[in-house]
């Protein structure tokens, strides 16, 4: 991810934090034991009884290909966040909107950005 050198510190800031906390994490869960480490060909061999443990037991399972993450299963159940992580993300949304809103060019129309953008590529 390329830097934006003329984004607010804060969001800076937010940024950062969002990369080390995923780090941090990652790095817990798999210490902890939490989180298994499957191949691929054992998945195919096993699928049902690994998706059933997901399931029934809240177990995260990691595939992967050559030693490599590639997937991760986990429970659906995990993934809701709670009414103060959203309510903190939404926060975090509209102060972007307002960044972003302050140094848009006047008369620029979003699908006219995203196609110089494109030819940039």
């Amino acid at each position: 991810m390329v830097e934006d050198p003329g984004a607010s510190p804060e969001l800076r800031r937010i940024d950062h934090t969002c990369r080390v906390w995923y780090c941090v994490v990652t790095m817990v869960a798999i210490q902890e034991g939490s989180i298994r480490s499957i191949g691929v060909r054992e998945l195919k061999e096993q699928a049902t009884r690994i998706v059933r443990r997901v399931r029934e037991k809240g177990e995260e399972v990691q595939v992967t290909y050559r030693g490599r993450p590639v997937a991760r299963l986990i429970p659906v159940s995990g993934q809701r966040s709670s009414t103060r992580a959203r309510a903190a993300l939404w926060s975090d949304l509209d102060r972007l909107a307002v960044e972003i809103g302050t140094r848009w060019p006047e008369g620029l129309k979003a699908a006219e950005a995203v196609r110089r953008g494109r030819r940039e590529l």
